[in-house]
């Protein structure tokens, strides 16, 4: 019976489709339809837009123009990169990530869901980022740095390697 089910499923051929927005030549955001990362390769490259082996993108997801990803990193449904982002190999983003202008990630950072960074933030290595964190514009993390759920930092804060903050830590200070 199970191997009658998974034959059916198999003649179906049923196409499962996802969403990706890519800015078009006047920055505005262009819908775009693909069933896997290879039908949508040209249209990244026209915007400058590399994906390192093994990537994953979920549904929904904007791409700005100049962006990078190293081999294997996995962006979650409705992450949102704005131009010339930066992410190191392995990194993860989680559900409705949002990154400014100018982001760079290091190697194997994680960021939880709907967390926020502002433009030209910078995370060094193994960062962690709990859900729902927000950096303000500039802000600066050395390596392996880990901040709980729901952290604060404002513009231009600078923490150094293997800093911890817990959940709820605000820190408006510039």
């Amino acid at each position: 019976m199970h191997q009658e089910f998974i034959q059916v499923i198999k003649n179906l051929k049923i196409k499962i489709m996802k969403t990706i927005y890519l800015k078009d030549k006047n920055y505005n955001w262009v819908k775009y339809e693909y069933e896997n990362i290879d039908s949508i390769k040209e249209e990244l490259k026209k915007r400058n837009i590399s994906l390192g082996d093994g990537c994953s993108l979920g549904d929904g997801c904007s791409l700005g123009n100049y962006c990078s990803l190293g081999d294997g990193c996995s962006l979650g449904d409705g992450c949102s990169l704005w131009n010339s982002c930066s992410l190191g190999d392995g990194c993860s983003l989680g559900d409705y990530c949002s990154l400014g202008n100018c982001c760079l990630l290091g190697d194997g950072c994680s960021l939880g869901y709907g967390c926020s960074l502002g433009n030209c933030c910078s995370l060094g290595n193994g960062c962690l980022l709990g859900d729902c964190y927000s950096l303000w514009d500039g802000c600066s993390l050395g390596d392996y740095c880990s901040l709980g759920d729901g952290c604060s930092l404002g513009d231009y804060c600078s923490l150094g390697n293997c800093c911890l903050l817990g959940d709820g830590i605000k820190n408006t200070l510039k």
